[in-house]
């Protein structure tokens, strides 16, 4: 999909929650939340999943429930 999209110099909009798709595939995500009734989180997504501040964002790319505690180890 990512050789055809650069190949023919489009932009590709996929709608996804599948992490590896978005991480082998995307350049840049946006991620929508309900409640927000907007953008919560803009950029690359290896950056977002690093380095936002955002605890929604945090929680979808580290696969962490909402509220649960962080296991001790």
């Amino acid at each position: 999909m990512r050789s055809i999209n650069k190949g023919m110099g489009t932009t590709l909009v996929m709608v996804t929650q599948e992490l590896e798709s978005v991480f082998s595939i995307a350049d840049r995500c946006i991620m929508l939340d309900k409640q927000a009734r907007g953008i919560i989180a803009e950029g690359e997504p290896g950056y977002l999943k690093e380095h936002s501040t955002d605890e929604r964002v945090i929680n979808f790319f580290n696969r962490r429930v909402p509220g649960a505690k962080k296991a001790e180890g």
